[in-house]
């Protein structure tokens, strides 16, 4: 066990000289993907009932906050509910945490281990698991090698879980399965594999020969509202692979829902993974260069030609570039061309200060900052209303 400070040891002896002090008490509960998965006697709603009877029972216990993570994993603490627990902990709110066993708390055998050994004690929070038979509040079972052990125990099989998912994952790959959101356009089938949707998926022809003639993703979204297509995601509450319908009352199509369906080769009749690259805390942050996609042709129905995603895609990148040098244009020119005139000239009529604009064609101007608000202001208005038009 690591040494612990004198700070820490003071406030872990005032909680323990008080045996009949009330607690006031948190429920904390975490789900990870992989346990929604692989069992469902982890669900929330069972960790917090299962709490919930065991405050219940006990006298020196008061319920006053349930905190729980969905999608979580154990193996970091960065967790919506985590964070807002620790506030509530940081200002009084809490002083003891009861969850159903330590790997509820966390895998991670040095970050578990600082929370028990270093910030619990710290504020003189009590921590119970439960099923682990273990009470900060005593001394035997927070000196004993339970805790270690059972850390160790928690991290080495969630490392093991995770290499047993992804083999799972690379059997359904080679099988040409899909365990990612539908895409609009297709259907899945029992076997889990796609199927063309036949109602929609010669939107998606349409969607890449407009942008093969040179619209834009927003002029094809206007075009998409204007017929009254459906977006991707009211097609796919309707073929009941959401649960949740309540933006199903829009039905825009935005500029992004004609991106992803451009940036997706899966309309080739190829099963594609690993395209979406995501950090250590399974959060996206990009697209995988094409040499690290793992790829099974010919696993669907194809709806369009390789050649004509590759051209779109080609045209795509094309017109990012453009807008990549226009921002770095328009930002050397800021450096090298700064506003002298800043907060030194007035407006004549409302004595407010000139804000500098740069013109089309390269001139500067000088603008009322209040003008410049109602521009912006009006712009706003304009865009709702351009979005809003069926």
């Amino acid at each position: 066990m690591a040494r612990v400070s004198k700070k820490v040891s003071a406030a872990q002896r005032e909680a323990e000289n008080a045996p009949h002090r009330i607690w006031k008490t948190a429920i904390y509960a975490r789900l990870s993907d992989f346990d929604d998965v692989l069992r469902d006697t982890e669900s929330l709603e069972v960790q917090i009932s299962y709490i919930k009877e065991y405050v219940n029972h006990r006298d020196d216990l008061m319920l006053l906050d349930m905190f729980a993570d969905k999608r979580c994993t154990g193996m970091n603490f960065d967790r919506p509910e985590f964070e807002r627990l620790l506030k509530a902990l940081q200002e009084r709110k809490v002083n003891c945490i009861v969850v159903k066993d330590f790997s509820r708390l966390g895998r991670n055998f040095v970050e578990t281990g600082q929370y028990l050994e270093q910030v619990f004690p710290l504020f003189g929070v009590r921590f119970i698991a439960i099923n682990d038979n273990y009470d900060s509040l005593n001394r035997q079972s927070r000196d004993g090698m339970l805790v270690p052990i059972k850390s160790m125990i928690n991290e080495m099989y969630s490392k093991d879980l995770s290499k047993k998912i992804q083999s799972c994952f690379r059997s359904k790959e080679a099988r040409g399965e899909i365990y990612t959101p539908v895409p609009f356009g297709y259907k899945r089938n029992q076997q889990n594999h796609l199927i063309l949707d036949k109602e929609v998926s010669d939107v998606v022809v349409r969607i890449f020969l407009w942008k093969k003639s040179g619209m834009k993703e927003r002029e094809i979204a206007k075009k998409l509202s204007a017929q009254g297509i459906q977006t991707p995601f009211t097609r796919r509450c309707q073929l009941g692979y959401l649960k949740n319908t309540l933006r199903v009352k829009d039905p825009a199509w935005q500029t992004v829902f004609v991106t992803k369906v451009l940036e997706n080769p899966i309309y080739t009749g190829t099963m594609v993974y690993n395209r979406i690259a995501y950090d250590e805390a399974n959060r996206k942050i990009g697209q995988n260069p094409r040499e690290s996609w793992r790829m099974v042709p010919d696993s669907h129905p194809a709806i369009i030609s390789w050649e004509l995603f590759d051209e779109v895609s080609a045209l795509r990148e094309a017109e990012q570039a453009v807008k990549e040098e226009r921002k770095k244009w328009c930002r050397q020119r800021r450096e090298n061309n700064p506003n002298i005139f800043k907060g030194r000239i007035f407006c004549k009529k409302c004595g407010e200060k000139l804000v500098c604009h740069w013109q089309s064609d390269g001139k500067k101007c000088f603008r009322s900052s209040v003008v410049a608000m109602k521009i912006i202001f009006l712009l706003n208005l304009w865009w709702s209303a351009f979005m809003a038009c069926p």
